[in-house]
């Protein structure tokens, strides 16, 4: 059931989700399949380093793409990116 929760989630994420207009960069965020995956994996609760053995790298590359998410969309931390993909 809860992962059924986090894949609605999910799914509100990238259908409905609005993206800072900042640049052009910000409105394809989640067009690369890699942090698409990422956000795929926070929504469905993974800790990063279940996220980057999916992945097949490293846990810091995976930190390093989350801090770009971060920034993009204005929060700070996992919890913060959860929260903000859950209203």
């Amino acid at each position: 059931m809860r992962r059924l929760f986090c894949f609605i989630i999910f799914l509100f994420v990238v259908f409905s989700f609005p993206l800072p207009a900042q640049d052009d960069d910000s409105l394809t965020l989640l067009d690369d399949p890699d942090i698409y995956k990422i956000v795929e994996g926070i929504a469905f609760g993974d800790t990063t380093s279940e996220i980057a053995d999916k992945l097949g790298v490293s846990r810091r590359t995976i930190e390093n793409h989350l801090s770009h998410i971060y920034d993009k969309i204005g929060v700070k931390s996992k919890e913060a990116l959860i929260a903000c993909l859950s209203k």
